[in-house]
């Protein structure tokens, strides 16, 4: 009984863990594919939000702030920065853009229609993975972007 339990532990963890790096697989697959980003060696970060949900509009400031302030920034480990990208649960195009401009969020947008990656997020509202698709935080509470990001920088 014991043997099986561990058995469905393995298997389930082997599972998440695929799943983590699926979704990692995807980013990088659309930074190399879609921006002049260089990825090899760096954070990278994906929030989901939407215009009608003010926490994850805060959180999405937030990730921006975190972009501008160490999108280049030396991590610990010798990492080169970090990506963030935003993907938002609304259809409507033209008022996600007007609040993203309106909120000054300026972090690299993932249209909704891309499936693939929404559906790799699964139940997350943010992930931030290391350089090897590990996922460092998921999660992260509003007032909290900046200072976990910060904690991973080389002082």
């Amino acid at each position: 009984m014991m043997k099986a339990l561990y058995i469905t532990l393995f298997v389930l963890g082997a599972l998440l863990s695929n799943a983590q790096s699926n979704l990692y697989t995807k980013l990088n697959s659309y930074l190399s594919t879609n921006t002049k980003e260089k990825v090899q060696n760096r954070l990278i970060a994906v929030n989901v939000w939407s215009v009608n949900d003010q926490n994850s509009r805060e959180i999405n400031k937030e990730f921006s702030e975190a972009y501008s302030i160490f999108a280049n920034a030396k991590l610990k480990g010798g990492n080169k920065g970090i990506i963030v990208l935003n993907v938002t649960l609304d259809q409507d195009n033209v008022i996600t853009d007007i609040t993203l401009k309106k909120d000054g969020v300026k972090t690299i947008r993932i249209p909704n229609d891309n499936s693939d990656i929404i559906n790799a997020i699964g139940a997350a509202s943010n992930v931030v993975f290391d350089e090897n698709g590990n996922k460092v935080f998921e999660n992260i509470n509003k007032g909290s972007v900046v200072t976990s990001i910060q904690s991973l920088i080389t002082r």
